[in-house]
């Protein structure tokens, strides 16, 4: 703790930050071999804190834009929740179960970016985290950004949940996903184990908010974590499923059937969707229609088919590849929608017919090849304006369905 507090230190000296300044836009490689020029400097930490705060421009702004908010090694970066989806937990902790006043915690810390965004509702809110460097860090940036209502704690969860006398209103949790130098998503194989503190939580909080792997089975999720768990959010940006949360209620005895919500992240609004307990297989169409829709990530990931289907009158293409099809376009359908221009077999020639230039974004489902092999048996090269779907609709023979993106 000294150590980095002594680096954070040094880091903030007007001559430190004076240099940073000056050389924010140099390659930190090359500025950190070149140490020797300027002595008296901590000219390998600068060097780190510029690459640190490039690597983060996207997924943390408002750190990355600051000299004066320093930030850890990039495994903990990558760790770290970015700022869209702190800010979406803050919405749902507030907005959509009305919490807001009161005390909470968060008990895997980490670089603290959950905490800046949820403390912002409660009264008082308690930053736990066990590395002691992280902590360092975390308390001199809340400083920084001026939460007055975060405190921090460096302690393992399960000894500051043993310590404290508190009573919260909501416990935050994001268990590390790392054993052994192996990931893992299970949540017995977490660190700290969620079941096995259930009831130590259960004495100190009314309300639990979990942040998951994406890789969980849902299902299981909602046997362990019965009776409290109320409901699962799948959060997801048009690209990749980014998190689940989970929401339990500690004061539940009965057990629901969990609410499962698809979240889809967009830069200034976000999407949502709640997906009905009751579950029945969609209509399988005959052969592709007009048009073509892939579900956003966090749709994929509740399996959410008979729900896309009936809302946007539509058909899935296939019992096992989740792709949906229409005769009149689908304007609101959540995820990609393409255009349906051709289907052939998978034949080199055949394809030639309808894709003269050779030339196409190459899409796989549902099938034993790679986009190395596509591209080598087909004869043809990735990228252009169209889209082709390699995919098994029957189990003998490969269909190519080639397709223009329409947003």
């Amino acid at each position: 703790m000294k150590e980095t507090q002594a680096l954070i230190e040094c880091l903030l000296h007007p001559d430190t930050q004076a240099f940073w300044k000056a050389h924010i836009h140099d390659d930190p490689f090359v500025l950190s071999h070149r140490a020797e020029h300027y002595p008296g400097l901590p000219v390998q930490a600068v060097a780190q804190q510029i690459e640190r705060h490039r690597r983060v421009a996207d997924k943390l702004p408002t750190w990355a834009a600051s000299t004066r908010l320093l930030l850890p090694p990039l495994l903990s970066l990558e760790q770290a929740s970015s700022e869209q989806t702190a800010a979406f937990k803050r919405f749902l902790v507030e907005k959509h179960y009305g919490l807001k006043g009161g005390w909470g915690a968060e008990l895997t810390g980490g670089l603290g970016v959950d905490s800046f965004y949820l403390s912002a509702i409660f009264e008082r809110w308690h930053y736990v985290e066990q590395q002691a460097e992280l902590c360092a860090l975390a308390t001199h940036n809340f400083c920084e950004l001026g939460r007055q209502q975060l405190h921090t704690f460096c302690a393992g969860a399960e000894d500051f949940l043993q310590q404290t006398t508190e009573n919260y209103t909501l416990i935050y949790l994001d268990p590390a996903r790392r054993a052994a130098h192996r990931r893992v998503w299970a949540l017995q194989d977490c660190s700290p184990d969620v079941l096995r503190l259930l009831p130590l939580l259960k004495q100190k909080s009314r309300f639990l908010l979990l942040k998951l792997s994406p890789m969980l089975d849902l299902s299981l999720l909602e046997q362990q974590l019965a009776p409290y768990l109320q409901d699962v959010w799948v959060v997801g940006t048009p690209q990749e499923c980014k998190e689940v949360l989970a929401w339990l209620d500690l004061a539940a005895t009965t057990p629901p059937k969990p609410r499962r919500y698809a979240v889809t992240l967009h830069e200034k609004h976000h999407e949502i969707h709640e997906i009905a307990a009751e579950r029945k297989p969609p209509a399988i169409a005959s052969a592709p229609q007009t048009f073509l829709y892939e579900p956003a990530p966090a749709l994929m990931k509740t399996m959410a088919w008979d729900y896309l289907a009936a809302k946007y009158d539509c058909e899935q293409l296939h019992p096992d590849i989740h792709l949906f099809t229409s005769i009149h376009y689908k304007e609101n359908f959540p995820g990609r929608a393409f255009r349906f221009l051709a289907n052939v077999p998978f034949e080199r020639k055949a394809l030639a017919r309808v894709l003269p230039e050779g030339k196409a974004h190459i899409l796989l489902r549902h099938v034993p090849l790679s986009v190395e092999q596509v591209k080598k048996k087909l004869k043809i090269k990735e990228g252009g304006n169209l889209y082709l779907w390699v995919l098994r609709l029957d189990k003998d023979r490969l269909t190519l369905l080639l397709t223009e993106r329409l947003k």
